[in-house]
């Protein structure tokens, strides 16, 4: 079985604060997105790796990629106007023997190599599944600024990336909502509405999705607390 990933990394960090380029801000010496792709990197399972990047960014992504010696990335390819496209850009470039396709974001550089593995597994058995953790608060559907209702808490999950699916599977998926002109929220809301079960694997709450500056506090925080091949 050939396993794909895909690391989606062409955002614009608008929710930056000072401009500031969010997937190459320095943690314990490397680039934030050089942590990202070393977790896939030292994960025996995953054969090859696909970055996806802003056009103004692919060449230093690749010089990137060549200094960190990461020997599984096969190209960087360039993003497009938004997450849905940029996906579909990196899902064109796998190889065509890849039988599981995972999709990661860039920005979350704390990912467990151990939870990458379960992903796979869940992939290759039920044909979709992501990463998600239990929500710990109470949830309330809201309409026009009131509540609507509570929703139950122990049926509320967080999704996280990475989320895993069989090729095939999200190649339909993709082509179903192109046709329709369908935006979906993640690629797993893709899956689900041509009527395909997606597996939950829980995740931990350590694989946190860098967006706004005080993030990177954190991130670093977590990687100075933890092992990193874990």
């Amino acid at each position: 079985m050939s396993v794909s990933a895909v690391i989606v990394a062409a955002g614009t960090s608008k929710r930056m604060n000072d401009g500031v380029d969010k997937l190459f801000v320095h943690l314990s010496g490397r680039p934030l997105l050089a942590w990202t792709i070393s977790r896939f990197e030292s994960t025996e399972i995953i054969d090859e790796i696909i970055v996806v990047a802003r056009e103004d960014e692919i060449a230093k992504v690749k010089v990137m990629t060549k200094s960190e010696g990461f020997g599984k990335v096969i190209t960087v390819v360039k993003g497009g106007a938004y997450r849905q496209q940029s996906t579909r850009n990196g899902l064109n470039a796998i190889s065509n023997n890849s039988k599981v396709v995972l999709i990661h974001d860039g920005a979350r550089p704390l990912i467990r190599t151990s939870d990458i593995k379960k992903i796979v597994e869940s992939a290759q058995e039920y044909g979709a599944a992501l990463l998600a953790v239990p929500s710990k608060d109470t949830v309330k559907e809201v309409r026009n600024g009131m509540v609507a209702q509570t929703l139950p808490r122990d049926s509320v999950w967080l999704a996280q990336t990475p989320q895993g699916f069989r090729k095939e599977l999200l190649q339909e998926a993709f082509s179903s909502a192109e046709k329709e002109g369908y935006i979906g929220t993640d690629e797993a809301s893709l899956v689900e509405r041509i009527g395909k079960d997606v597996a939950i694997v829980e995740g931990h709450s350590s694989n946190i999705k860098v967006t706004v500056s005080s993030d990177i506090g954190v991130a670093q925080s977590l990687l100075n607390g933890k092992e990193q091949s874990v």
